[in-house]
């Protein structure tokens, strides 16, 4: 392995690279799997956890028991849609309130802003044909 002036490696270091379809292995062995083989691997981890293996209650923590995703609860609250202002201060005012957690309503308002900006585009694009036909009838 060579290296440079400051120690690190040189271009080239090739036993490095990942072999041609590595990443693919994985895939095409799981392409083999039926249903019923998953089920087998499954009771059999059970199985296993219940008899006390710890590594089996180890591949079932990483692999099975995956932690679910962040997801955010439904939040009912009135939002008038002619005015985010007032949409964006009930939310703060639920958030101060408690009503609403805070990562919860930063949400919601970033939702607002997204909703009035596609707003803004609307109508400027409304108001930018109007002004191309005004051209077009005085030319």
């Amino acid at each position: 392995m060579a290296r440079d002036s400051n120690g690190r490696f040189c271009a080239g270091n090739t036993a490095a690279k990942a072999k041609r379809g590595y990443k693919d292995r994985g895939r095409q062995l799981a392409r083999l799997f039926t249903d019923d083989d998953v089920q087998l691997v499954y009771r059999t981890l059970m199985r296993k956890i219940v008899e006390g293996d710890t590594t089996a209650l180890s591949l079932a923590a990483r692999y099975v028991a995956v932690p679910t995703k962040s997801a955010y609860p439904p939040t009912p609250f009135s939002y008038n849609a002619q005015d985010p202002l007032a949409g964006a201060q009930s939310v703060m005012q639920a958030i101060a309130q408690g009503e609403l957690p805070a990562d919860v309503g930063r949400s919601l308002i970033e939702g607002l802003m997204s909703v009035q900006r596609i707003r803004e585009v609307v109508e400027l694009e409304g108001r930018l044909g109007q002004l191309e036909a005004k051209l077009k009838e005085q030319s």
